[in-house]
């Protein structure tokens, strides 16, 4: 047994157990500092933990957050990434005038998918993401949004609008921490979306409008955080998408980070870009790296269970010797959780033990299970089980089903008939010789 347990152990040291139903559990921790940022929403994906929460479902202005919706319907109905594009005269028109990011494209150049979306993500190109439209839905924009709107239904983002492609229509789009959460964990899914997305540097190949003897082209990440000229660089992030609502003067950025085996996944809306003397600040940028260090440095892995803590003592009927058995849990858990909190106090074990227990019982049999909660939230629920065998007793077995069989409904109906027609007979025979006799008494008189 303990070898089994040895093992249980390892195995849950090796890989991330994710024990969550939904796709997140708000169990969320509160770090020394402030930020700027009105949303926000950390998680720990390989647990699905949220570390923090902070109006997540406060909707602002995504801004160029929605070009990650448009790569992934890019990304889901284009089979072949290596499709030529043409981009039409039709995008620069709608884009002139607009003071829209770009990525360098020019009418009729021709670039393949997997180019677009590159220069859509790294360089949040506003050219790029009305080709993509068009290449799907023509000058019928509407018909595109509808999709990128459709699939954030489909995805759970019930507080997200998108208004166009780019996120250009400042007023008519909305989102929030943790709809841009559920929709970038979504695009993670799909092949292509990570590797493009967390890339720093792309150097774009000869297109029909820039030729090998042209000057090569290259584009790298608008997120500072991946550059390391940058103050605000951490080398443990990666990506995804900033975003500026010019009009309503906010930033956002969704991020990816990955340190010591653990992943995470950070949006931050709505961070002002100017300070109260006008000076420009990257307060995303600062709130983000605030919150990867704060859980960087003070979260880990940690086992909640104790393998061989005696949980309950369970009765056993029918057993020959001693009428319980102790119960241990079955499996340890790793939970992703701040390295000063106390479990002996925080963690809250409650045992649901099996209604009925029957002996025989042998070591490591299931006799109920376990919920592991903190602050009212159930982190895991694991199998308890029988610590070691309980006989069972031959006399008690013996009188237990002869109890149940006659505590059988079917067996009790047909008891009851028996005795319906036991009575009925009784009473037919009692008939039969009353009248056997009153006959045999008219008979001698009439002799």
């Amino acid at each position: 047994m303990l070898k089994k347990r040895v093992t249980a152990f390892l195995l849950a040291i090796t890989i991330s157990i994710s024990f969550f139903a939904l796709p997140a559990q708000a169990l969320t921790f509160t770090p020394d500092f402030e930020i700027s940022s009105e949303g926000a929403y950390l998680v720990n994906l390989d647990t699905d933990t949220v570390i923090y929460a902070k109006n997540e479902h406060k909707q602002f202005c995504p801004a160029s957050l929605t070009k990650i919706m448009t790569a992934i319907i890019a990304l889901e109905n284009c089979s072949d990434l290596s499709t030529k594009v043409t981009a039409p005269v039709f995008v620069f028109d709608d884009l002139y005038g607009r003071n829209a990011s770009n990525c360098g494209m020019s009418a009729g150049e021709e670039m393949t998918m997997l180019d677009l979306l590159y220069g859509l993500m790294l360089k949040s190109g506003c050219d790029a993401a009305g080709t993509i439209a068009y290449y799907f839905c023509e000058e019928d924009t509407d018909a595109f949004v509808k999709m990128m709107n459709d699939k954030a239904k489909q995805i759970g983002a019930n507080d997200t609008v998108f208004a166009d492609p780019h996120g250009l229509n400042d007023g008519d789009s909305f989102t929030t921490a943790y709809d841009m959460y559920l929709i970038t964990k979504y695009a993670l899914s799909l092949p292509k979306f990570e590797e493009i997305a967390t890339t720093y540097y792309y150097e774009l190949p000869p297109t029909n409008k820039r030729g090998e003897n042209d000057s090569t082209r290259y584009w790298t990440h608008t997120n500072a955080m991946m550059n390391d000229k940058s103050v605000y660089y951490n080398q443990y992030v990666k990506g995804i998408k900033t975003g500026t609502a010019s009009s309503s003067g906010i930033q956002n950025l969704v991020t990816m980070a990955q340190k010591d085996g653990n992943t995470y996944l950070l949006s931050v809306l709505g961070a002002p870009t100017r300070d109260s003397e006008g000076n420009r600040l990257n307060g995303t940028t600062k709130d983000s790296g605030k919150l990867y260090n704060w859980v960087f440095n003070d979260f880990s892995m940690r086992s909640i269970v104790d393998l061989e803590e005696y949980i309950a003592e369970v009765p056993v009927e029918l057993s020959s010797g001693n009428n319980y058995v102790m119960a241990l849990p079955g499996e340890d858990v790793l939970s992703f959780l701040p390295n000063d909190l106390d479990l002996n106090e925080a963690l809250e074990k409650v045992p649901h033990l099996n209604d009925e227990v029957l002996a025989p019982i042998k070591k490591g049999d299931k006799v109920g299970t376990m919920e592991l909660k903190i602050d009212g939230e159930t982190l895991a629920t694991v199998n308890l089980i029988a610590a070691n065998d309980v006989e069972r007793s031959t006399l008690k077995y013996i009188l237990y089903e002869a109890q149940r069989f006659f505590e059988n409904k079917w067996v009790k109906v047909g008891l009851v008939v028996l005795a319906v027609l036991v009575f009925l007979y009784i009473v037919f025979s009692i008939s039969y010789n009353y009248k056997k006799r009153k006959r045999r008494k008219s008979r001698n008189r009439l002799k």
